[in-house]
C-alpha cells in the first residue's frame, strides 16, 4: 500500500514542485539582493543615454 504513493507520477510531481519552489526562491533572492544592482545599472544606462544625446550631431 505504501509503495503506491512512490510511483513515477507522484515522484515527477514532487520534482516539479521542488524545482518550482527553488526557482521562486532564486527569483525572490534576486529581487531582494539584485534590486540595488539593477537600479544602479539602470541609472548608469540612463546617464549614458543622456550623455549620448548631448553629443553634437
Amino acid at each position: 500500500m505504501g509503495k503506491a504513493s512512490f510511483d513515477g507520477g507522484s515522484c515527477q510531481r514532487c520534482c516539479i514542485l521542488c524545482i518550482r519552489i527553488c526557482l521562486d526562491f532564486q527569483l525572490i533572492v534576486g529581487v531582494i539582493f539584485g534590486s540595488n544592482s539593477f537600479a544602479f545599472s539602470y541609472s548608469r544606462y540612463k546617464k549614458s543615454d543622456s550623455s549620448l544625446k548631448k553629443l553634437p550631431e
